[in-house]
């Protein structure tokens, strides 16, 4: 997939986040979402060095790209995903939308259930490996040329972890309208 524009690369981000939990604060990598769905994060770097940074609350949306050294600051809207809570997972499951693959090899210690959401039109099929206790989701693996599978780190909502879902304007980048 190629993103010819920021706003190409904002729209996948956004398209790709409808995965993510509300059960606590995530982050995966340079991902985050808020526990309860209302503040989203995604952050992008090429060997160490952000790319481009966006962030979508209520509060605001900002979007920078340190390539072009722009940003756009938004009124705000809370992010419209679809968060997979460990009782949609379960629900899902006996709706049958979502299937389970077998047990999946132990991730940090815990015992997993790899789970398959199956694609629906231009969407890939989705793996999923769940704590077989919690059911909260421990790796990610969209099936498409050059995936790599993520694994996700949960944190406690305090107003500290929640602070990192916010994107910062770097000095000298200039607003596009």
């Amino acid at each position: 997939m190629q993103l010819e524009s920021s706003a190409d690369f904002e729209r996948f981000v956004l398209d790709r986040s409808t995965a993510l939990l509300r059960t606590a604060v995530l982050l995966v990598g340079d991902v985050g979402h808020a526990a309860d769905g209302s503040a989203f994060r995604y952050r992008a770097s090429v060997d160490g060095r952000t790319i481009v940074d966006l962030s979508r609350s209520a509060a605001g949306n900002v979007f920078t790209d340190h390539r072009a050294r722009t940003f756009r600051d938004e009124p705000g809207e809370s992010p419209d995903d679809e968060v997979w809570t460990p009782e949609k997972i379960q629900q899902a499951i006996r709706d049958g939308r979502i299937t389970v693959a077998g047990p999946g090899e132990p991730i940090r210690g815990a015992q997993t259930v790899r789970l398959t959401i199956a694609g629906h039109k231009a969407e890939p099929t989705t793996q999923m490996w769940v704590d077989a206790s919690s059911y909260l989701p421990m790796r990610w693996l969209w099936e498409q040329d050059g995936a790599t599978a993520f694994d996700v780190t949960w944190l406690p909502p305090t107003p500290e972890n929640l602070a990192q879902l916010k994107t910062s304007i770097p000095d000298g980048f200039t607003e596009q309208s």
